[in-house]
């Protein structure tokens, strides 16, 4: 049968043939490139309508796809404790490879490999819901094979793990011996949101790069809240040793925390709340050591001894705030050295539990911090904004008075013989030391009473100056009879307070017993030093009691109103308690 083809000269043949695989190339080289536009996501779609060309060139294509798999499977390398930083496109996921000659795997042995990531930025609820909710969470996905290679967001596959971010953060262990592939991704979050997703990933053979730590009860969290005033909020870390020998050189050290401070109604934070750097980024108030050096700046944070045991810990002090508002608090571990960090195992920071807390609803209560005599005295005292504007004056006025008391019980303390042999002592178990240090801290308690708003619903904080006006002037009837049915309601526990401070009415949360007690058990008898029997009248308006039930059912100088754990209260008042009972005679107190 003749051909129906024409017949060319051999060299057109040739010439035809070059124009083709020209063609080919041409195409392919497009094909290429669009792995990076929408055109790669449906290659089909790009060549429907053009059938001939479909059919000339599907096989070139077919390889070409291969071989943009094959370096996708291969994705963006790892080095140790080495972040990578990327904002996720919807529908793009993101692929890394820790490869064994980098990590030093190999088969012989099954090495340890430490994956963690952090979402430095979410998307926005922009819709109409009135709680706004979260976005969806950043998947992790790693395979440990090579056949899978980088693994699929939705796919049901073989050797592969999938970690959902928790709070912005995911963290996985494994053991290996060949090539890890990750891959970042997340479902399309809908017309509601917008942003982007921002991300930090890492792999360590150390330890995890970015770590967080599991949820914890109250109790047993890092951060402490102390107290609050209408403006201002004092948190303090956890002892950061009880080891004496160790406390001097910790003190010389860096602050090992930051904390973030946002709302408490802020749920866009939440969905990072255990991110390191989705909270530097992102938080409303970073108190920070950098921060609280700037001049003029709202916060402040420092090492100190304040507080039980005389161990180091770290303070945060945050002024600002809302009045009557509730807020969380956020510490984050980092290294000391904050400009070389990548690099380091651990450098991306550890982040705890948050801490909430709340700031009072009217301003008759003031943070009184960083006095200079009664220096463990770190909450809230009865205080009068119109008559002291400057709380610095106010604390000030406090920290006088109470010093000046103190000179007086140093003249009666010059008459004990505290330089003298062991026989002629007072006490072979305590000195005048001793003695001094009880008598300062009684002094400075009951002298600065733990003020608390008026309207507070702790069943032991009791009512005070209930018979005076507001620093207003203004005078509440009902509050003048509470003064009137019980005298103990009708004034501030000592006349300096009602005299010069003029705070009106407030409640006191009651000095701990033991504060009373340790004063008895240090000093010598011959100061006439007593306290109030438990169980009288006396005592009832005088001091208070612990209550595991009740979080601050008394006050005793630096602890928190954070529940906290038995193990972290540092002396057994108790005990106290038995002693103080034996010898103690009378039940007259100073105050």
């Amino acid at each position: 049968m003749p051909s129906t083809l024409p017949s060319y000269p051999f060299g057109a043949r040739i010439g035809v043939m070059i124009l083709r695989l020209l063609s080919i190339l041409i195409i392919s080289s497009i094909c290429v490139k669009a792995q990076e536009s929408p055109l790669a996501a449906a290659p089909q779609s790009f060549w429907q309508g053009t059938d001939a060309l479909n059919q000339a060139f599907r096989a070139g294509f077919s390889l070409l796809q291969d071989n943009i798999l094959s370096k996708r499977a291969e994705g963006i390398p790892l080095e140790n404790n080495q972040p990578k930083a990327l904002n996720l496109v919807i529908g793009q996921p993101q692929c890394y490879v820790a490869q064994k000659g980098t990590f030093g795997f190999d088969k012989d042995s099954r090495k340890p490999l430490y994956i963690s990531a952090n979402a430095c930025g979410i998307p926005h609820y922009v819709g109409k819901e009135k709680e706004a909710p979260l976005p969806p969470n950043l998947i992790l996905s790693v395979s440990n094979s090579s056949a899978v290679g980088c693994p699929l967001p939705s796919a049901q596959q073989a050797n592969v793990t999938r970690v959902p971010f928790e709070g912005g953060a995911a963290m996985l262990q494994l053991n290996v011996t060949d090539d890890v592939y990750i891959t970042i991704s997340a479902d399309d979050p809908g017309t509601d949101f917008q942003g982007v997703y921002a991300y930090r990933v890492a792999a360590s053979t150390d330890m995890f790069y970015y770590s967080y730590e599991k949820p914890r009860p109250d109790e047993l969290k890092e951060l402490l809240w102390l107290d609050s005033d209408s403006s201002s909020s004092l948190l303090v870390s956890r002892n950061l040793t009880t080891d004496a020998d160790h406390s001097a050189a910790i003190l010389k050290e860096q602050p090992p925390y930051a904390v973030y401070v946002n709302p408490g109604n802020d749920s866009h934070i939440w969905g990072m709340r255990y991110s390191s750097c989705g909270l530097d980024l992102n938080a409303k108030i970073p108190v920070t050591l950098e921060r609280s050096k700037e001049a003029n700046s709202t916060v402040h944070t420092d090492l100190t001894t304040r507080g039980p045991g005389g161990f180091p810990k770290q303070e945060f002090y945050v002024n600002g705030l809302n009045a009557s508002a509730n807020y969380t608090g956020f510490m984050v571990k980092l290294l000391p050295n904050s400009g070389k960090r990548d690099g380091q195992p651990g450098g991306g920071g550890t982040v705890f539990n948050p801490t909430s807390f709340s700031t009072t609803s009217s301003a008759n209560c003031k943070m009184a911090v960083g006095l200079e005599f009664c220096d463990q005295t770190q909450y809230a005292v009865p205080g009068n904004a119109f008559k002291f504007p400057n709380t610095t004056a106010l604390i000030k006025e406090y920290d006088n008075y109470a010093k000046e008391m103190y000179s007086n019980f140093e003249k009666v303390m010059m008459q004990i013989q505290c330089e003298t042999t062991s026989t002629e002592k007072y006490s072979l178990a305590r000195n005048c030391d001793d003695c001094r240090a009880a008598y300062k801290k009684w002094l400075c308690t009951v002298s600065m009473p733990r003020c608390e708003d008026f309207t507070s619903t702790n069943p032991r904080a009791i009512i005070r100056n209930a018979g005076q006006p507001f620093p207003d002037r203004t005078v509440d009837p009902a509050i003048v009879k509470l003064g009137q049915d019980n005298p103990a309601f009708n004034a501030s526990r000592n006349s300096f307070i009602d005299k010069v401070i003029q705070p009106g009415p407030y409640k006191e949360i009651l000095p701990c017993a033991e504060i009373c007690y340790e004063v008895v058990q240090s000093c010598p008898a011959k100061i006439g030093f007593v306290c109030p029997h438990p169980h009288m009248i006396a005592f009832d308006s005088s001091y208070g009691k612990r209550d595991p039930a009740i979080p601050l059912a008394c006050n005793y100088p630096g602890e928190p109103r954070t529940p906290i754990s038995g193990g972290m209260v540092l002396r057994s008042w108790s005990a106290l308690l038995i002693s103080a009972y034996v010898i103690i005679v009378g039940y007259y107190m100073v105050y």
